[in-house]
C-alpha cells in the first residue's frame, strides 16, 4: 500500500467515524422534543438517517480491502486470519466484559447505586452459573434478543466473516470474473436477511476488494 492510499483511508475512516457520532445522536422526536426547529429535525435526519447510513459500510469495505490486500492464494488468508486473533477476536472477548462490569461496579456503589433501576447485572451473575453469564455476554442476554456486548455488534460480524474468508476468497474470483456483475450480484444479495449469517456485512466487506 502506497502512503497516498494509506492517507486516504485515514481520511475516509475519519469521516466514517464523524457519521457514526451523528448516527447516534439523532434521537430528538419531532415535535415532541425541539418544537419550532424543523430545520434543525430536517438537517439531523439528512445527516445522520441519510449521509451516515454510509458510515458502517465505508467501515466493512475499509475492512475487506485491507483484508485481501497482499492476498495471492489461500496460505495468506490463514495467515490473515492468524493476526486477526489477536487483533479483533481477543479485544472483543475481552471488550464485551466491559458494560456488565461497569454496571456491577456502579450497582455495589452506594452513592451511585440509587440513580440505578436495580441490581440487576449484580443479582443475575450471582444466581447464575458461569456458562449462562458467558452466553449473556456474548449470545443472548435474559429477557433480550441480544447479548449484553451488543454495542460491539460490528467486531462481532467481522468475526463471523474472518472465519469463512477462505470461503469468501473463493467466492470473489468467481464473482469478480465480471467486476460489474459482481458488484451488482452483491448489493443486491445485501437486502436480503439472514438470522446468524451478517450477509449485508458480508457484501460491504467484498465489495471493497472489488478492485
Amino acid at each position: 500500500m502506497t502512503q497516498y492510499q494509506s492517507d486516504k483511508i485515514k481520511i475516509i475512516s475519519f469521516l466514517s467515524i464523524i457519521l457514526v457520532l451523528y448516527i447516534h445522536s439523532s434521537f430528538h422526536n419531532y415535535p415532541h422534543e425541539i418544537q419550532g426547529m424543523l430545520f434543525n429535525h430536517y438537517l439531523q435526519v439528512t445527516i445522520s438517517q441519510c449521509l451516515g447510513q454510509c458510515a458502517v459500510p465505508m467501515f466493512f469495505a475499509i475492512s475487506g480491502y485491507l483484508f485481501f490486500l497482499g492476498v495471492k492464494g489461500v496460505d495468506d488468508v490463514w495467515k490473515k486470519m492468524n493476526k486477526r486473533v489477536w487483533t479483533i477476536l481477543m479485544p472483543f472477548l475481552i471488550a464485551a466484559w466491559f458494560l456488565p462490569l461497569f454496571y456491577i461496579v456502579i450497582e455495589n456503589i452506594p452513592v451511585a447505586a440509587i440513580f440505578m433501576n436495580g441490581g440487576g447485572f449484580t443479582e443475575q451473575f450471582t444466581w447464575k452459573n458461569w456458562a449462562n453469564i458467558v452466553e449473556a455476554v456474548y449470545i443472548e442476554a435474559p429477557y433480550s434478543p441480544s447479548p449484553w456486548g451488543f454495542h460491539l455488534w460490528f467486531m462481532q460480524d467481522l468475526i463471523i466473516i474472518i472465519i469463512i474468508s477462505p470461503l469468501l476468497f473463493y467466492l470473489r474470483k468467481a464473482l469478480f470474473l465480471n467486476k460489474l456483475a459482481g458488484v451488482m450480484i452483491l448489493l443486491f444479495v445485501s437486502a436480503l436477511s439472514l438470522s446468524f449469517i451478517p450477509l449485508r456485512s458480508i457484501c460491504w466487506f467484498m465489495l471493497g476488494d472489488s478492485r
